[in-house]
């Protein structure tokens, strides 16, 4: 989720069916990222860029998990402090407001409220960690929307329309 364009990101094991034989790396690019996690992708507009997949892939894929941690804390199966690095993610997904919309569209927005509650709450590490905002004009459908990230969001304002 890097604001970085341009940038080489190593492929893991899982996603080599969706990659020409033999390469190892991709070239990320925010554009594509930014339609590849847009929930009103049609199936045909999935086929045109590996790269595409892989985001969708990889992004559905790092949600269940944090989605498990959610379900475990609440479960008290473990504490927040045992799993303290999970507050850098909660702050950088808020930061990825490109992401919000695939969060709410795939029912990931009340595990993810629950995990800013308790890592970005008064007394917590990450309280005040922010990002820099990423800023990505998408072309869909003949129509461009500009998606300007926010800097912070307070917890107090993520509501389940938030991620929507």
């Amino acid at each position: 989720m890097s604001g970085l364009a341009g940038w080489q990101a190593d492929r893991p094991e899982s996603l080599q069916a969706y990659l020409p034989d033999g390469v190892k790396v991709i070239d990320h690019d925010r554009r594509v990222y930014a339609a590849a996690v847009s929930p009103n992708l049609q199936l045909g507009e999935m086929d045109g860029d590996p790269r595409v997949q892989i985001y969708r892939t990889s992004l559905d894929m790092f949600l269940s998990w944090l989605a498990l941690v959610a379900s475990a804390l609440d479960r008290k199966l473990f504490l927040v402090a045992d799993i303290h690095d999970v507050g850098y993610w909660v702050a950088k997904i808020e930061s990825e407001v490109v992401i919000h919309p695939f969060i709410a569209g795939y029912g990931y927005a009340s595990s993810l409220q629950k995990l800013v509650r308790l890592y970005r709450h008064k007394e917590s590490d990450h309280q005040n960690w922010v990002f820099p905002s990423s800023r990505v004009t998408i072309l869909s459908n003949s129509v461009t929307v500009d998606i300007l990230a926010v800097m912070r969001i307070r917890p107090s304002l993520l509501t389940p329309t938030r991620f929507g």
